[in-house]
């Protein structure tokens, strides 16, 4: 069953975004089966992020988080 998760980043963080990034792709190659779509928010700008929106494969909205 499809899920979609949506993060938000804390206002000036985007510091934190960038030191984070290789971990946090790793994450989601580690979790790929269940991983239908994802993607960064990005402003309209083009530059910088807000956070993210994840769908997933999985059966509730538990194994969701």
């Amino acid at each position: 069953m499809p899920w979609m998760v949506e993060t938000y980043d804390k206002p000036d963080h985007g510091a934190l975004r960038k030191r984070l990034r290789p971990e946090h792709l790793g994450y989601l190659e580690a979790n790929s089966k269940t991983l239908l779509a994802c993607g960064a928010k990005i402003g309209d700008d083009g530059e910088g992020a807000s956070g993210g929106l994840y769908l997933l494969d999985v059966e509730t909205r538990t194994d969701a988080r």
